[in-house]
């Protein structure tokens, strides 16, 4: 096991183990102050979606502080998203995310303003769950369970700690290369949900610096996957390959979000491009990478059409998921990604009809 990876275990087992003391113990105050379990359970289920929210707001508020422009704020699945100078409500769902808030970052000038951006969610939980203790002499277990609930979610998110804001927080500071990456990521997710997609974007933000070692992260991890989304879209297949393989090797050294990813794309590209791999039969079983895709995502009905008809040899099924997937203009995360995958979807449904006439032929 790496050295990191212990590091990891380590953290994640003390914040374990201090949450469940934390809560036992208030638990028994609860008892003790005459409130029921099932009270203080129920309330610790709104404290967390309330402090969710406020952890939102705070990377809102640090955002418009520093010269940002709003560009969505979500919720679980339930968005409210800027769009032509409009608010618009609207559904949408990423998968390992119970909140986040989508800013678009000022020109870029020499001292690219970040901190307050990225740590405004950890402040603003800090600062509302202090703010509380007015109320306890009234509430006690309540302001209490609030309270620490704020502190939790400022501590699994301040702490770095896999991509938290504070990993972030820490990789952006260590640098000014990976200030300039962070900036390129905000900025483009805000040319993607203008409608921009990857072959609009500026050539210099598909080049990928080499680190003096062989340590990557996910700052240098985005900059490789921004190379498959430009293949992809392009539908040049080649590249798009050796671009896969590159990122396969590293494939255990991604944080799971991209892990799951490159799985899907090699998955569709291995589907789609007739390849002859074992690779094939490990994707479909994996357990997880079926898990994921069954999130409603645009980008994962592409992969399931593919599946169903180049794998399970099942057309009917496939031309379903495909126009699923193109019913999902508006609960898809950004124009700019709709745009692509409904074209990838189209082309699917193309090749699909191809083989059909082929094996009918």
């Amino acid at each position: 096991m790496k050295l990191s990876n212990v590091k990891t275990f380590i953290l994640q087992f003390i914040i374990g183990g201090f949450i469940g003391i934390t809560f036992v113990l208030l638990f028994i105050f609860a008892e003790h102050q005459g409130v029921s379990i099932f009270s203080t359970f129920v309330f610790l289920v709104v404290a967390c979606i309330v402090q969710i929210a406020i952890h939102e707001l705070g990377h809102l508020i640090g955002g418009l502080l520093s010269g940002y422009q709003f560009l969505s704020y979500r919720l679980f699945s339930f968005a409210v998203v800027l769009e032509d100078k409009k608010l618009r409500v609207t559904k949408q769902k990423v998968p390992g995310t119970l909140g986040q808030c989508l800013m678009i970052p000022p020109i870029q000038e020499k001292d690219f303003s970040f901190k307050l951006y990225i740590s405004g969610g950890v402040l603003m939980n800090i600062i509302v769950s202090l703010f509380a203790f007015i109320w306890f002499p009234v509430f006690p277990v309540y302001v209490l369970e609030f309270a620490l609930v704020g502190f939790l979610f400022a501590l699994m998110n301040g702490v770095p700690n896999s991509f938290n804001d504070g990993s972030t927080y820490k990789l952006a500071s260590s640098s000014t290369k990976y200030k300039h990456l962070l900036y390129n990521q905000l900025d483009i997710n805000a040319r993607l949900h203008k409608g921009e997609t990857f072959v609009d974007l500026p050539n210099h933000y598909f080049v990928v610096e080499t680190n003096s070692n062989s340590e990557t992260n996910y700052f240098d991890d985005f900059q490789s996957f921004l190379e498959l989304g430009y293949y992809l879209e392009k539908r040049d297949f080649d590249k798009l390959k050796i671009a896969l393989e590159k990122q396969w090797l590293r494939l255990d050294q991604l944080i799971l979000p991209y892990q799951l990813e490159l799985k899907k794309e090699m998955l569709f590209f291995l589907l789609t491009n007739s390849e002859d791999d074992s690779r094939i039969e490990e994707l479909v079983a994996d357990k997880q990478l079926t898990r994921y895709l069954k999130n409603p995502l645009i980008s994962n009905f592409r992969v399931r059409a593919a599946k169903a008809s180049f794998y399970d040899q099942n057309r009917e099924e496939s031309v379903v998921l495909i126009n699923k997937g193109i019913a999902l203009e508006n609960k898809t995360s950004s124009r700019g990604e709709y745009l692509i995958e409904r074209d990838l979807l189209l082309w699917l449904k193309e090749s699909t009809k191809e083989t059909l006439t082929l094996n009918n032929d």
